[in-house]
């Protein structure tokens, strides 16, 4: 049962790690005369940099997973700040086409992730039960929150007209950001 488990986490480690290695190409790829491959490459190596280069590797990728997802936070508290504004929350009622949600399958299994760490977690506080359950439901309620909200914007700011990207639509939004 052990190997089963480590394979599945395995697996979902990879699985996770092409997404994002993938996506960040994607997102840098205009910037870079549209090079998908050169964004996948330079995400990959900013990586393994943080992974392999200094010496004690575990203490810099923790800390800078902790400076990342802090600006990640603060960089989604600005998109939502912006973007609820220009949205038409009218629009999340009306948009249920079922047959797209299995391509959405992945990606709420990568919300899936922080099980991957539960060992660490569970390590990190001493094998503390009630200390552990409260890291696993705030661990697991605020991707879940963000995930929602993320679905929610995402919609209520899309245009159905033109299909334009919500992320371009709240950018072009008038607001603080």
């Amino acid at each position: 049962m052990a190997l089963a488990v480590g394979v599945l986490l395995i697996v979902l480690v990879e699985a996770t790690l092409v997404s994002q290695l993938s996506r960040a190409g994607s997102l840098v790829a205009p910037f870079l005369r549209n090079s998908y491959a050169t964004g996948c490459g330079l995400a990959t190596l900013a990586s393994a940099a943080v992974v392999f280069g200094p010496r004690d590797n575990l203490r810099v990728a923790a800390a800078c997973n902790s400076a990342l997802t802090c600006v990640f936070l603060v960089m989604a508290a600005c998109l939502f700040c912006v973007g609820v504004p220009a949205a038409d929350f009218s629009r999340l009622g009306a948009s249920a086409r079922w047959a797209a949600a299995p391509a959405a399958v992945p990606v709420m299994l990568q919300l899936l992730g922080y099980a991957e760490i539960l060992p660490a977690v569970c390590r990190l506080l001493r094998f503390h039960l009630p200390a552990i359950r409260a890291a696993v439901v705030v661990g697991s309620l605020l991707p879940l929150v963000l995930e929602v909200g993320w679905a929610g914007l995402g919609i209520a700011l899309a245009d159905p007209a033109n299909a334009a990207n919500a992320a371009q639509v709240a950018a072009g939004a008038a607001g603080a950001v």
